[in-house]
């Protein structure tokens, strides 16, 4: 994460990332790095929201171009990568206002 402002969530990421063992977190990116749903995520039709954590240091620059497409809305966070373990209220908060300003609801 950087040099992420919150000690706190630093170590409690750090302690849960230990949990995991490393060929595990090696086959998830892996897997990741494998996929692409361009495509896919074209066809679509209902609102989408694309949090963008724009301290983001593990994927690559560039990769919100590929979210630039009608019925995606962005909104940025300041954040590194892990954006509902650091920023979890803003994370809701931009949630909720996406939702509202949709008139989405429950059900």
């Amino acid at each position: 994460m950087g040099g992420w402002k919150d000690a706190e969530v630093k170590r409690e990421l750090g302690a849960s990332l230990r949990l995991v063992e490393l060929k595990v977190l090696k086959a998830r990116l892996m897997a990741t790095l494998q996929v692409d749903v361009r495509v896919d995520f074209q066809r679509i039709t209902v609102p989408v929201l694309y949090l963008r954590a724009n301290r983001d240091r593990l994927l690559q620059s560039g990769v919100e171009n590929d979210f630039n497409m009608p019925g995606v809305w962005r909104t940025d966070i300041e954040a590194p990568h892990f954006i509902f373990q650091v920023v979890a209220s803003q994370a809701a908060e931009a949630i909720r206002n996406f939702l509202r300003d949709r008139d989405i609801r429950n059900g």
